[in-house]
């Protein structure tokens, strides 16, 4: 803009400070150092209380006006804080249409009038230093409540701030202070990292922030201050955390539980808020009709100074059995903006007590002979079934009406307070046909249902007797299997043995024969080798699998079983006549026994018998031999040389052992008696040698003499 031409700036705000003056202004107010005069075209004037100072205008196209717009906008915000009233006058003066149209924002009309303006504003500066106001600080700003755990931020404001101007934040409790903060003016991380401190300086003013997160535990009663300082002044102001509102917090969803009485429990938990005054209302009904019910509430105190609530209703079974029937549970709290609430419904995806439809049981069907089809409707409430049997015959679907004479649904309460049923439905079953069971309820979105499907006339394979074993030449063993009159024709047979969990599939034969009632029969054997049976681990496996059966059965077999027929049969010890100091041998006969592992250890008492003799011989000794029956025999020997002092009375037992047996066979002989009779043929044979002895030499010396 350019400079007005004519008066000097000291001599035009002297005319314009008559001019007010005669025109009566009414809008100065006495300000610590200053007096501002405000007039209606924008121009003011601030005078400082000093003889001989001129007055500082503004508002006019002079030199003044930027500093003045710039002191202005800082003494109308003090003025503000102060609570001051401003009355604007018109100041008769020099035309100005320019000014009048920046103050309108006739941007158009401002060009017409002034095409030399530049495109761009000038900057106001952006501070005015005024060194004898002294600084204004104005209350900490905080939430009108806080609520825990929603993050928070206090902030403090200084006007006028100086440079040398020091600001703290503390904290109260329990009537003692700390710093929580250990710098100025810049953002910071406080040795508690659940506080953080913004601080900013714009211009003359200094805005510190304060920000965390209330708890309960933490600042309930606590104080939170800020202080500034500086060398000619100092402040501070307090922000009282009174009261720690802590929002209801719902622990689990509301929970339902039935009653002997045919009543539903329904059981709201909200947990840890503060403080102790809440509001729980419970209405239930049908569409917008809605009833308020009484309900029962249970306060409990927490150890953190929060409150804990239980609310409970109980409603009648038969209002539930409408499927629009609802509940509404809403709680109110004064740390909430709005009230909460739960509705809930029997048609809620979490309602535990829908009606759970088994698969329908299905007996052996035979064509032309009535069977009754079961199935079984368990864990629903309220008691309102309907139960719906439906035939499907090719695309034909019928329902079964006649209720009375083939139907049935028996109904009882079980210990959980639910109910189940069972509904039966009596048939006489042709080929091609599928029946359904079809089940209703009001917790239910729409209908379940089972089917039996395409009914299938079927025969299971009957074991007629027990899977048969035998002995082979070869020295094997080998397993039949007899399955008997099933239909249809289609049946698998497998075969595996193995020691543990280590089973290997065996390759078996099969036999298939017609019977004359259309069923089939068949045969399967496999053949195992003989020392495979010596592990008494070892087990052979045979399992069948038929369309009429609901799971595969199958018999395993081991030599352990309690019908194995080849165990070793152990006959009594056979004892010689025993003659102190003349070997004799004990005999045991084993028989009958497969495969040919047999263990057989003699003992004495508890001493174990086996040893050598003085030329390297072994006192006993097993030798099998292969019977007539594939099975196999041997006898156990022992050679003991019996004494009077060891033998006379002692005992000798046999034990026989094999993978056939839990527990080893024992045969014992008894206390033995020991003679010391000797031997009348060498007797005799030395009285006769010493009689021709004597003969011989006494006749010789007779001759002699």
């Amino acid at each position: 803009m350019k400079r007005t031409e004519g008066k000097e700036d000291g001599e035009r705000a002297v005319e314009e400070e008559a001019e007010g003056r005669r025109n009566g202004w009414s809008g100065c107010r006495e300000m610590p150092w200053w007096r501002l005069e405000l007039g209606s075209h924008g121009a003011a004037k601030c005078f400082k209380k000093e003889k001989g100072k001129s007055p500082v205008s503004f508002g006019k196209r002079d030199d003044s006006s930027e500093a003045g717009v710039n002191l202005l906008h800082h003494l109308v915000l003090e003025a503000l804080s102060l609570n001051m009233l401003f009355v604007a006058v018109h100041v008769p003066g020099v035309k100005n249409s320019i000014m009048d149209t920046l103050s309108r924002f006739q941007w158009e009309w401002l060009r017409t009038l002034a095409p030399e303006a530049e495109e761009e504003g000038k900057t106001c500066l952006s501070r005015l230093v005024v060194s004898n106001v002294s600084f204004i600080v104005r209350d900490i700003e905080g939430p009108p409540k806080l609520i825990d755990g929603k993050e928070t931020t206090l902030y403090y404001t200084v006007d006028h701030c100086p440079e040398d101007l020091s600001v703290t934040w503390l904290m109260r409790r329990a009537g003692q202070v700390q710093e929580i903060q250990t710098s100025q003016m810049k953002e910071e991380s406080l040795l508690d990292p659940s506080y953080v401190i913004r601080s900013q300086r714009e211009g003359r003013q200094y805005v510190t922030s304060l920000s965390f997160i209330p708890h309960m535990e933490r600042h309930k009663d606590v104080t939170l201050i800020c202080r500034c300082v500086n060398n000619q002044h100092n402040d501070e102001k307090m922000f009282h955390c009174k009261t720690i509102y802590v929002k209801p917090r719902l622990s689990q969803p509301v929970m339902r539980s039935l009653f002997i009485y045919g009543e539903m429990k329904y059981l709201l938990n909200l947990e840890n808020f503060y403080p102790k005054s809440i509001r729980i209302t419970w209405r239930c009904g049908v569409g917008e009709s809605e009833d308020l019910i009484s309900s029962t509430e249970s306060l409990a105190d927490n150890p953190d100074r929060t409150y804990s609530v239980s609310s409970e209703v109980r409603i009648p079974e038969d209002r539930h059995k409408d499927p629009g029937f609802t509940v509404r549970v809403t709680w109110e709290h004064e740390s909430m903006q709005r009230p909460e609430s739960r509705e809930l419904s029997i048609r809620d995806s979490d309602y535990r007590w829908s009606p759970i439809e088994k698969e329908i049981q299905i007996p052996r069907l035979v064509h032309g002979v009535p069977a009754v089809l079961q199935c079984d409707i368990s864990g629903y409430f309220p008691d309102a079934i309907i139960v719906i049997w439906l035939r499907r015959v090719g695309q034909q679907l019928y329902e079964e009406t006649d209720h009375d004479a083939n139907q049935s649904v028996i109904s009882w309460i079980a210990d959980d307070n639910t109910y189940s049923c069972t509904a039966r439905l009596t048939i006489t079953p042709t080929l091609g046909e599928e029946y359904i069971c079809m089940v209703d309820h009001p917790a239910l979105e729409t209908p379940i249902k089972k089917s039996t499907g395409k009914l299938q006339v079927t025969v299971k394979p009957r074991l007629s007797q027990p899977v048969m074993r035998s002995l082979c030449i070869s020295s094997g063993m080998k397993y039949l299997l007899n399955l008997e009159n099933f239909y249809p024709k289609s049946i698998r047979i497998t075969w595996r043995c193995g020691v543990g969990g280590s089973e290997d599939v065996i390759s078996s034969t099969e036999s298939l024969a017609d019977n004359p009632d259309r069923t089939y029969s068949v045969s399967s054997e496999v053949r195992i080798p003989e020392d495979r049976h010596k592990d008494p681990g070892f087990t052979v496996r045979v399992t069948w699998e038929h369309e009429s059966m609901e799971s595969p059965e199958s018999r395993e077999l081991s030599i352990r079983d309690p019908d194995y027929r080849w165990r070793p049969v152990v006959g009594e010890i056979q004892i010689p006549r025993l003659v102190h100091g003349v070997p004799a041998v004990l005999q045991c006969d084993i028989s009958g026994y497969f495969p040919v592992k047999v263990t057989v250890i003699w003992w004495r008492g508890d001493e174990f018998m086996m040893y050598e003799n003085a030329d390297g011989a072994v006192n006993q000794n097993v030798t099998s031999m292969r019977a007539a029956d594939n099975t196999y025999s041997c006898t156990a020997h022992l050679t003991i040389t019996p004494t009077l002092a060891e033998d006379q009375g002692a005992e000798y037992m046999c034990v026989v052992n094999h993978p056939a047996l839990e527990k080893p066979i024992e045969k014992c002989t008894g206390k033995l008696q020991v003679t010391e009779e000797r031997n009348t043929f060498f007797e005799n044979l030395r009285k006769s040698v010493n009689e021709i002895h004597i003969q011989f030499f006494g006749n010789r010396g007779s001759a002699s003499t």
